[in-house]
């Protein structure tokens, strides 16, 4: 995952907790609080192209700098905790971007004189996000995907204002009604620990967004459609010209179907479809049922039909989770005794 361009962190070294705390230099008994920091040029590139509404004007903190500073201001009088400020990678050079941001020439002239229970985590410091999560008791987030992957691992995270978070939704954390409240919403964090209801929600949102929301195309590209080899031009047009081709099959066989079948028929059945060898496409029944129904978008399709059956139990849903947490949390060296302990009856395996 980490080789990605689109991934900033670096790949998990599995590097055991005391490790990290003898790093930071956290005293046992500590509770760890780690703020990630989000890159401004994204935010500021999708207001400009009006692709995002501004940030609004009063929030519960005026800026990203202002919320840090006052994070700062309130650990260094709870010598039960200790703040890891991570800056973001894209800051400063990295696998994409090889020049220092203004932001990051900033932040290093304001992040000095920390208290002893305050430490900034720098892209030299060359700690994944993952192995870091290991000693992180509660995540405090601004606007970055970093707290999803938090929240994948059973972490609470806390967003100090849900109307500038748009990466995920902002109900998945918690977040406070007023300035006041937020420091309030930091204990709680810390007494309700890890849960598995924060991964089930991660775990939700991201299948709807991987698996409903996304559409398929891999079959337009894979490796008996287009040479490895060709250049990324042409391998682009021989994908738009089989998207193309696809989409132009699948609306002609609506069509012919919607001339042929007697309004009263047309409930959702079998796509037209089914025979043409394009069922295969993870979506094509909903896409179809979008397109012979007139409604926006396949996901109107999976709302109307597919959403209104479902038949897994909530608390199978729950299980198979856990079940798919315990491989990944170990692969990470993270413990998983919380999933034990989660505030739903897990059923158990049977043994028989």
């Amino acid at each position: 995952m980490a080789r990605s361009p689109w991934v900033y962190t670096i790949k998990a070294e599995n590097r055991s907790p005391e490790t990290l705390r003898d790093f930071f230099c956290i005293d046992p008994g500590q509770k760890v609080l780690l703020v990630a920091m989000a890159s401004a040029d994204e935010r500021f590139a999708s207001t400009l192209a009006d692709a995002a509404p501004a940030p609004p004007k009063a929030p519960n903190f005026e800026s990203q700098i202002a919320w840090i500073q006052e994070l700062i201001e309130w650990t260094k009088n709870r010598k039960d905790v200790f703040l890891i400020v991570r800056v973001h990678p894209r800051d400063f050079p990295n696998k994409r971007e090889q020049v220092l941001s203004r932001q990051a020439l900033y932040l290093r002239s304001i992040f000095v004189d920390m208290p002893e229970n305050v430490r900034v985590n720098w892209p030299d410091d060359a700690i994944s996000l993952h192995d870091l999560a290991n000693i992180v008791d509660v995540c405090l987030n601004a606007t970055s995907t970093a707290g999803l992957e938090m929240l994948l691992l059973g972490i609470p995270v806390i967003i100090y204002d849900p109307k500038i978070l748009f990466s995920y939704p902002p109900e998945l954390n918690l977040y406070p009604s007023s300035r006041e409240d937020y420091f309030s919403k930091i204990d709680e964090a810390l007494v309700a620990e890890k849960s598995l209801n924060n991964i089930v929600g991660a775990f939700r949102w991201i299948a709807f967004k991987s698996d409903i929301m996304a559409i398929d195309i891999s079959e337009a590209y894979g490796e008996g459609n287009i040479g490895q080899e060709e250049p990324a031009a042409k391998k682009f047009k021989s994908l738009a010209n089989s998207l193309m081709a696809r989409a132009k099959a699948l609306v002609d066989k609506l069509i012919k179907r919607a001339n042929a079948v007697p309004p009263q028929s047309k409930a959702f059945r079998d796509p037209c479809f089914s025979r043409s060898g394009l069922r295969h496409l993870r979506q094509a029944d909903w896409l179809a049922y979008a397109i012979e129904h007139q409604v926006e978008s396949h996901m109107d399709a999976y709302c109307d039909v597919f959403l209104a059956n479902v038949t897994t139990s909530v608390e199978a849903e729950f299980y198979a989770v856990a079940e798919a947490t315990r491989s990944y949390l170990g692969k990470l060296g993270a413990r998983c005794d919380f999933l034990e302990t989660s505030s739903i009856a897990l059923p158990r395996k049977s043994h028989a």
